[in-house]
């Protein structure tokens, strides 16, 4: 597991956290959690209005 922050332009640092799956000595599967909070805040992800 990696978890770090990453620098948004426009933004500031978003929370991410990432999962690997491995199998054989090899990564089979990577999942990547992002911390939405940020975005949420700034507006993204909410409907228009009509």
């Amino acid at each position: 597991m990696l978890l770090y922050d990453m620098d948004v332009d426009g933004l500031g640092e978003m929370r991410v956290a990432e999962h690997f799956t491995v199998a054989g000595d090899q990564i089979t599967r990577i999942r990547q959690i992002h911390d939405t909070a940020l975005l949420r805040a700034a507006g993204f992800g909410q409907h228009a209005e009509d």
